[in-house]
């Protein structure tokens, strides 16, 4: 399910471009505010299956009516801005996450500037319909992964890249098995043949988080829109919970195209 959060600031506010984390945060303490055992779950241990944990969740950039950047600042010139938060949840406890964010405040920022923020409304925004072949729109970049024998770190993949596509799969594949099974019994199943097929120019971005300390973490992904063609619960896993990895950070939420 997703909420879109319509948020009330003053205008010209300011907030740092890579903000993921801070919306991260925020998301994680309202969680725990009122369920401190559900945060904790999502946070420290997720959904785990073959020893990788998923937090199954994403959420989009902010959405100004007007905006502009300032160097390291976006710069909410009128609101209000939304936020849109997608979770794959069981209904019953979407309904539970929607009351929570009701008339909510918290604020973004760093030592340079800090914007506080007001939650005007919470609208569950309506379902859409799944088929076995979908086009979509990366509203965030996807972040694809590996690490070879040789590699020190993970690489970050490029959509050109010859195991991009078997990545991309194989992740949404633990996704799913992860939300549907206890983590000590994961069932392994046969999935049918799958295609990503990348309709524009795929655009890197590079994303920090925690901008504000010395060694700030970077996380490469790229923007594109694509066809997928997958069984349909594949397809709303990456549609509810993200694309790729790192979705609990912004990552790999994306829109009907």
């Amino acid at each position: 399910m997703r909420i879109k959060l319509t948020l009330h600031h003053r205008a010209n506010a300011q907030v740092p471009i890579n903000s993921n984390y801070a919306i991260s945060s925020m998301i994680y303490h309202k969680l725990g505010e009122a369920n401190r055992q559900f945060a904790t779950q999502l946070h420290e241990e997720g959904w785990t299956v073959s020893g990788r944990k998923f937090k199954l969740f994403t959420f989009s950039r902010l959405r100004p009516q007007r905006y502009g950047i300032t160097g390291d600042r976006l710069v909410l010139q009128e609101g209000p801005t939304s936020l849109t938060i997608s979770f794959f949840v069981h209904e019953a406890l979407g309904h539970f996450i929607e009351g929570l964010f009701k008339a909510y405040r918290f604020s973004i920022g760093d030592e340079k500037s800090q914007t506080d923020f007001e939650v005007e409304s919470v609208d569950i925004l309506p379902e859409i319909a799944f088929g076995d072949t979908m086009r979509f729109r990366l509203k965030s970049p996807v972040c694809i992964s590996h690490q070879g024998e040789t590699d020190r770190y993970a690489q970050y993949l490029a959509p050109d890249h010859d195991r991009y596509q078997e990545i991309f799969f194989n992740n949404l594949v633990n996704k799913f098995v992860a939300s549907q099974m206890p983590p000590s019994s994961p069932q392994q199943e046969e999935t049918p043949e799958m295609r990503l097929k990348i309709l524009t120019k795929p655009k890197s971005k590079l994303i920090h988080i925690k901008p504000d300390q010395d060694q700030p973490i970077k996380i490469k992904g790229y923007t594109f829109d694509f066809e997928i063609q997958a069984p349909i619960e594949l397809i709303q896993t990456g549609y509810w919970a993200g694309f790729g990895e790192k979705n609990s950070m912004g990552f790999g939420y994306a829109e009907l195209l």
